[in-house]
């Protein structure tokens, strides 16, 4: 009979404590850092904020030369989870960037003075709106695609169009 008990006893804590196990919940990082590459969100580092289903995304990349040249490109996203786990993730997003470009290397000739003009500015505004699909690659390591429809050269009437737009980015996350 104590043998009975005994196995009854044993038998009731294996399921008692089978029975307490938690399920694994996942928390989503909120700390993002990488490179991303986007016509309509900007390339170079960029800098991810995601704590709750809306997060930010800042992407900047100075190149300046001595002889004046440069070509600075600096996006901000507004990033919206639409679902998310352990190993994938699918977003909404709409992204802004602004290219300012100064280039003195380019000689055009002016015939009513017979000298040359150095030199090409330009400032360009770009907005896209679409989805983006991340991969868990490693532990720490999220790479990005995303698609959608831009907006190219919203400061510019005369050469604004409309067209597909791409972004891909690597993160590790923090």
């Amino acid at each position: 009979m104590k043998k009975i008990i005994l196995s009854l006893l044993v038998i009731g804590f294996a399921f008692n404590s089978v029975a307490q196990d938690e399920k694994e919940t996942y928390v989503s990082p909120k700390h993002y850092i990488g490179l991303h590459a986007g016509a309509t969100t900007g390339y170079g580092l960029s800098y991810r904020y995601w704590p709750t289903k809306l997060g930010v995304e800042l992407t900047t990349s100075p190149y300046i030369e001595s002889k004046g040249n440069y070509n600075i490109s600096t996006g901000l996203s507004v990033l919206y989870s639409l679902f998310e786990n352990k190993y994938i993730g699918l977003y909404s997003y709409l992204g802004n960037s602004l290219v300012v470009t100064n280039s003195n290397s380019i000689q055009v000739y002016n015939p009513n003075t017979g000298g040359y003009t150095f030199g090409e500015k330009s400032t360009k505004y770009n907005v896209g709106l679409g989805m983006g699909f991340k991969v868990n690659v490693f532990k720490e390591l999220d790479f990005n695609i995303q698609t959608g429809y831009g907006f190219y050269n919203l400061n510019k009437a005369d050469d604004f169009y409309t067209f597909l737009t791409g972004e891909i980015s690597i993160y590790y996350h923090f």
